[in-house]
């Protein structure tokens, strides 16, 4: 290999993509037409967030080496970082019909099926590459992961405790294992595990990640919500989008049998209420649960950016309402309820768009929240030409289904991610 390659492929290993991408325009420099230097190229884009600049590299490796297995299996890895699931699937499928007996095509073949969320096919992709190299760490890890999702947790733990016996330093065993501590509603195991990971790889997103929800899961309420994430989380595309629609035809239908049967409301009312509060909750949890991690220390350096922004709206939404509360009981004015009860709903919305923490989803977001606040205090302060009173219900109702709404569509889209 090229010498400039050789360091190219150790600093792609080290994470430090521009000195790689240095090296590898070297090895460009004396061989334009080598397909290895742009399968590089394509790894080293990738990691500097290039996702168009990476697709093109991959594609040109694949064009000057259509019979190497790598080629194709770079394509494979690019493609799969884009969310473009199809074309991964057909390319690690090529390199695997020009290699069928590499365990690494495997892996990656199964981490595929693991983001389509088909588990058995994933199992069995990694266990086919454990029977040609028995200590294929990748292979053992996918393997766990599948095991886990299937709903098989104690094989999944013991497949990652056999994996850490081998490798005790693999920041990826110790995030598989932090999310098996989260499933048996372990946090301060999980935690340890995750900080274990971070500590191997300061930069793994996954790691932070599973830290942030073992330190959400402290919180008993918290923990119920991650359990029904967790598991929703193993079902396909079409089949949670069937769980979706199926807790709101319950809900509709306690709510139809309450109202045709008046002495049966005190049965069914529980059933729409915890419906109603599952919804809600299930949209703004976590950003309501990280303004408590934004007290503690370790809290406030594990959430990202976007997660203190969604934080940061849901809180002000919370302040605001309690403020329209306490106005309405100064007053005793029907206007401020229009706050009391609009502010809560909006975190539904704003908590969704601040965690793209956008210049869009501010101006948005501030948008929403200065026109709830406007109407608030037009309803409270105006004088009856200008509101009727007799209109806040009906207006509180329209808004109330125009965030039903906005929240339904924007579930349907999230079963499908």
């Amino acid at each position: 290999m090229n010498p400039h390659l050789r360091r190219a492929q150790l600093f792609l290993q080290q994470s430090r993509s521009e000195n790689a991408l240095s090296e590898i325009h070297a090895a460009l420099a004396m061989d334009p037409h080598d397909p290895v230097a742009h399968g590089f190229r394509a790894l080293a884009l990738g990691g500097l967030d290039r996702p168009a600049e990476a697709a093109d590299a991959a594609r040109q490796a694949v064009h000057f080496g259509p019979d190497i297995p790598y080629t194709h299996y770079v394509l494979a890895c690019i493609m799969e970082d884009q969310g473009k699931l199809t074309e991964a699937e057909r390319s690690i499928g090529e390199a695997l019909r020009l290699s069928p007996d590499d365990p690494d095509l495997y892996a990656r073949l199964g981490q595929i099926h693991i983001r389509r969320k088909r588990w058995a096919s994933a199992l069995e992709a990694a266990e086919t590459g454990l029977a040609l190299e028995s200590d294929h760490i990748a292979c053992a890890q996918l393997r766990a992961m599948a095991l886990r999702h299937q709903g098989r947790r104690d094989e999944a733990e013991l497949a990652l405790r056999a994996v850490l016996a081998r490798d005790p330093e693999n920041h990826h065993s110790h995030t598989q294992q932090g999310w098996v501590c989260l499933e048996r509603k372990d946090s301060a195991q999980a935690l340890s595990h995750f900080r274990e990971a971070l500590r191997l790889k300061p930069e793994s997103a996954a790691a932070r990640q599973g830290m942030v929800e073992a330190l959400r899961a402290k919180y008993w309420l918290y923990r119920v919500i991650l359990g029904y994430f967790l598991w929703i989380g193993r079902f396909s595309t079409n089949v949670r989008r069937g769980i979706l629609i199926g807790f709101w035809l319950v809900a509709r239908g306690a709510q139809a049998l309450a109202a045709s049967n008046p002495h049966l409301r005190p049965l069914f009312l529980p059933v729409i209420v915890l419906y109603v509060l599952f919804v809600f909750l299930s949209w703004t949890a976590q950003p309501m649960f990280d303004l408590l991690l934004r007290l503690d220390p370790l809290g406030r350096v594990a959430l990202t950016r976007n997660q203190i922004a969604a934080s940061n709206w849901v809180g002000l939404c919370l302040l605001l309402a309690a403020g329209s509360a306490l106005l309405w009981l100064v007053t005793s004015s029907p206007g401020p309820l229009v706050g009391v009860i609009g502010f809560p709903l909006l975190t539904i919305l704003v908590s969704q768009s601040a965690a793209r923490n956008t210049r869009r989803a501010a101006i948005f977001n501030g948008v929403l929240v200065a026109l709830v606040a406007a109407v608030c205090i037009a309803a409270t302060f105006g004088d009856a030409k200008s509101v009727s009173p007799s209109l806040l219900p009906g207006g509180i109702v329209i808004f109330a289904v125009f965030i039903a709404a906005a929240t339904w569509i924007g579930t349907w889209r999230k079963t499908a991610q």
